[in-house]
């Protein structure tokens, strides 16, 4: 299992109603989006100081 991923919400309504194909697909890509976003800010916090957007250092 890899804790560094966010697995997804678990609501009461998980077990008490009926979800549709696409409402389970719209939690699983909003999950992923999550995912990716928390990443991009991590790669963001461990540059190098002085390193710009692109990879490239500032001048």
């Amino acid at each position: 299992m890899d804790h560094r991923t966010f697995g997804g919400r678990i609501y009461h309504s998980d077990f008490t109603k009926k979800a549709t194909l696409a409402e389970i697909a719209e939690r699983i890509a909003s999950d992923r989006r999550f995912d990716l976003e928390c990443r991009r800010n991590a790669e963001y916090r461990n540059r190098p100081e002085g390193e710009g957007k692109g990879g490239e250092a500032n001048a």
